[in-house]
C-alpha cells in the first residue's frame, strides 16, 4: 500500500502554525460543502460580546485534524499496534478525515442552530395530545420553552454530518468513496460502532483533539487567557496500553497530571466566559426566533424559496439542490431574519417583533437574576435557591404578582440553565464506585499510567480531579425583555431578589 503524503500542501494556521494536508484532504477542503464552514462562527453569537470571536468551524476543523495527526504520530512512536506496517498511513488518514469532518453537519449559528432544530424535531416527535398542545402553545411562552434543552440525537449536528457524507450525490462522499467508506468516517466522529476504542478517546473524550483545539483557538480569538494549555507536554506524555482488552487504550504519564488537570480546570474557567450572561441572552433571543421561523410553514419568503421547516426539508434540499448546503450557514439565519415579519404570522404577538428588532440592532435581553450552584452525589450547595429559580419561579404567586404590578406578561421572561462537568461524562461520578460508570462513558475518562498501573485520573488520591470530578457546576440566568437602565428593569431586579429571598430563607 503506497504511503500518503500528509504534507502535500501546507496551510498557515494562527493557532498551530504550519499544518500539512494530504491531496484527498485538500480536495475535500476545496468543496463548497466544506467551504461553507467558513461562514459558521465557532462560538455562535459570542462575537456580539467578544469582537474577536469571529473564527469559524472551518479553521477549527483543520486544527482538530492537525492535533489528531500529532496524537497518532505519538501513538505510533509509543507502540500502538494499530499503527504499524502498511496499514499505518491508512488508519492515520481515516482518523484525520474523521477529525476534519467532525463538524461538517453544523447548523447556522453552530450549537445555537442545532438546539433550535432539535427543538423543532422534539415538537414533531410528541404524540400525546395534551403534551402536544403544551409544546405547540407553551403555557408560559416561547422564551421559557427556548431556555430548555430539547435534545434529539436525530437532529444533532453529528447526525446531519452523517447525512451530508452519505447522501446520494454528496460531493464529499464521492471524494471519499474511492478509498474510504463515508459511513465509516461518520461512525467515527459519531462514536458509533467504531473499530477501536481509542478512536473514541481521540474524538470524543475529556481530553480529545476537539477540546484541545477549541480551548487554544477560542482563547486566542476571545482575548481571554484561560485556554493557554500545555499542548506540547500533553502530547509528549501520551502512553499506549496494549493489554487493556483486545483494542488498547490511551493514557498519560503520571508526570503529566499537572498539565492534564490544568487543561480540565482551564476548560471550566473558559466555559464561564462562553456562558457569559449577555451571550446567553442573545442566544435565547436567536433560538426563539429561529424556532419560530422554522416552525411556521407559512413563512415562504426569500430568493432561495422557503426556509427549511424540518429535517426532512433539509434532506430533500440536499438531494435536490446542489447549492443548498453551501448557503446553509450563519448568513442563512440573518437573511431570513431580515425578511421575517412576526406580525404576519403571529397576529397580536409583539414579543417576537421586539426580539427580532432588538437582535438586529444588538440590544440584549436584560439579566435580572443569576444563580450558581455546585451539585455532587451527596448534596447540592445552594440548591434550594437554584431549584426555586429554575423549577418554581415562573409559577410562584409572588413573582406573578410582581410581573402584574409592572404590567409585564410572563411571556417576556426567559430562564437559561447551563451546566459544566469536569469530565466528559454527562452525569455525576462517584469515583469510589468507578466500576458502575457505563463502559462507553468510562472510555472517555482521562487515564494515568500504563498497563497494570493504569488508573482513571479521578481515582488517584491527591489529584485535583479526584475532588472536582464529583461536582457539576450549574448556572442559571433569568432574563426580561426590558430596556437597559429602565425603571422596569430596576424594579424587576429588586423584586425578583425579594421573591427569591422570601421563598428560600
Amino acid at each position: 500500500m503506497s504511503k500518503i503524503n500528509f504534507n502535500e500542501k501546507i496551510i498557515c494556521d494562527n493557532t498551530h502554525g504550519p499544518v500539512g494536508i494530504s491531496k484527498l484532504e485538500q480536495d475535500i477542503i476545496n468543496t463548497r460543502t466544506f467551504q461553507r464552514l467558513k461562514k459558521i462562527k465557532h462560538l455562535g453569537l459570542a462575537s456580539l460580546v467578544f469582537p474577536g470571536a469571529e473564527h469559524s468551524r472551518f479553521s477549527h476543523s483543520i486544527g482538530v485534524m492537525h492535533i489528531m495527526s500529532r496524537f497518532i504520530d505519538k501513538l505510533k512512536e509509543v507502540g500502538c499496534e494499530h499503527l504499524t506496517g502498511d496499514k499505518s498511513d491508512e488508519v492515520k488518514q481515516k482518523l484525520r478525515l474523521a477529525a476534519l469532518l467532525h463538524d461538517i453537519g453544523h447548523y447556522p449559528l453552530s450549537h445555537l442552530g442545532e438546539k433550535a432544530f432539535e427543538w423543532v424535531a422534539y415538537t414533531q416527535d410528541v404524540t400525546d395530545v395534551r403534551s402536544k398542545e403544551i409544546v405547540d402553545n407553551p403555557p408560559y411562552g416561547a422564551l421559557i420553552e427556548a431556555g430548555r434543552d430539547h435534545e434529539n440525537k436525530n437532529a444533532s449536528h453529528e447526525a446531519l454530518g452523517k447525512l451530508i457524507l452519505t447522501a446520494k450525490g454528496s460531493e464529499i462522499g464521492k471524494l471519499l468513496e474511492d478509498r474510504y467508506d463515508p459511513s465509516e468516517i461518520a461512525r467515527i466522529f459519531n462514536t458509533e460502532d467504531v473499530e477501536n476504542d481509542f478512536y473514541i478517546q481521540l474524538i470524543s473524550s475529556t481530553l480529545d483533539c476537539d477540546r484541545l483545539d477549541y480551548m487554544l483557538r477560542d482563547s486566542i480569538s476571545t482575548g481571554t487567557p484561560y485556554g493557554q494549555i500545555d499542548l506540547e507536554y500533553i502530547i509528549q506524555n501520551i502512553l499506549w496500553n496494549s493489554n487493556k482488552g483486545d483494542k488498547g487504550l490511551i493514557s498519560f504519564h503520571r508526570k503529566a497530571i499537572t498539565a492534564v488537570e490544568h487543561f480540565i480546570s482551564s476548560r471550566y474557567f473558559f466555559y464561564n466566559i462562553i456562558y457569559h450572561k449577555t451571550i446567553m441572552g442573545f442566544e435565547l433571543m436567536a433560538k426563539t426566533l429561529l424556532f419560530s421561523m422554522v416552525k411556521n410553514k407559512d413563512f415562504k419568503k426569500g430568493d432561495y424559496g422557503s426556509i427549511v421547516h424540518s429535517l426532512d426539508d433539509i434532506k430533500k434540499k440536499i438531494k435536490d439542490d446542489p447549492n443548498f448546503l453551501a448557503n446553509f450557514n450563519d448568513e442563512y439565519f440573518w437573511y431570513y431574519l431580515e425578511l421575517f415579519e412576526p406580525k404576519e404570522f403571529y397576529p397580536g404577538d409583539t414579543i417576537l417583533s421586539k426580539l427580532r428588532d432588538n437582535l438586529l440592532t444588538r440590544i440584549p435581553m436584560r439579566p435580572i437574576y443569576s444563580i450558581r450552584t455546585a451539585k455532587t452525589m451527596q448534596h447540592s450547595i445552594g440548591s434550594e435557591e437554584y431549584n426555586f429559580v429554575t423549577k418554581q419561579l415562573i409559577k410562584n404567586t409572588g413573582f406573578l404578582k410582581l410581573l402584574a404590578d409592572q404590567r409585564i406578561d410572563l411571556k417576556h421572561i426567559g430562564v437559561v440553565e447551563n451546566s459544566i462537568q469536569f469530565e466528559k461524562v454527562g452525569y455525576m461520578i462517584d469515583f469510589e464506585h468507578i466500576e458502575k460508570v457505563m463502559p462507553q462513558d468510562r472510555l472517555k475518562l482521562v487515564k494515568i499510567g500504563q498497563d497494570d498501573n493504569m488508573r482513571e485520573l479521578i481515582t488517584i488520591n491527591g489529584s485535583l480531579m479526584n475532588i472536582l470530578s464529583q461536582y457539576q457546576i450549574c448556572l442559571a440566568n433569568v432574563y426580561a425583555l426590558a430596556d437597559k437602565g429602565s425603571i422596569l428593569e430596576q424594579n424587576l431586579i429588586q423584586g425578583i431578589h425579594h421573591v427569591v429571598d422570601e421563598n428560600c430563607n
